[in-house]
């Protein structure tokens, strides 16, 4: 079954601040390479499920400050993906919160008009885990670049 993932929302230790991912990924295999990435690499607490019920729970219980959430060719769960962004967007406490979107398809764009408060940005499969901690730690510096204009 490999590592026991998170069932519970991480704690932040009230002496060093660190940062928080949220990963929605069904495939246990690659759950684990960004845990394993994430946490070794960037001491960032990681929490991973394959359900974006259950991932949606976790950002209403405790603000991460990035969600990665990947993106199915289905279309039909790719629609219950935009409606995760959606709710997201509704919420004044996720409505900020940057997406990294993982993504079989080279070039991906989302189908309509979503998330105009946050940082999104996108990341196609194969990729390389060796690179994840500079493009995270890009993606948190631009939307807190963003945010403070």
């Amino acid at each position: 079954m490999g590592f026991a993932m998170v069932s519970a929302a991480p704690h932040k230790s009230s002496l060093m601040e660190t940062n928080s991912l949220l990963v929605i990924e069904p495939d246990p295999l690659l759950q684990e390479l960004f845990y394993l990435c994430i946490t070794e690499f960037m001491a960032w607490d990681v929490v991973t499920t394959d359900s974006i019920a259950v991932g949606l729970r976790f950002c209403l219980i405790h603000p991460f400050d990035i969600i990665l959430l990947a993106i199915p060719d289905n279309e039909a769960e790719q629609k219950t993906c935009f409606d995760f962004l959606k709710t997201l967007d509704q919420n004044s406490s996720t409505e900020s919160t940057p997406l990294l979107l993982l993504t079989q398809q080279p070039v991906f764009a989302l189908p309509e008009p979503l998330s105009r408060h946050r940082t999104i940005h996108t990341l196609s499969k194969p990729f390389d885990p060796l690179t994840l901690p500079q493009q995270l730690l890009a993606l948190l510096h631009l939307d807190r670049s963003l945010n403070s204009a």
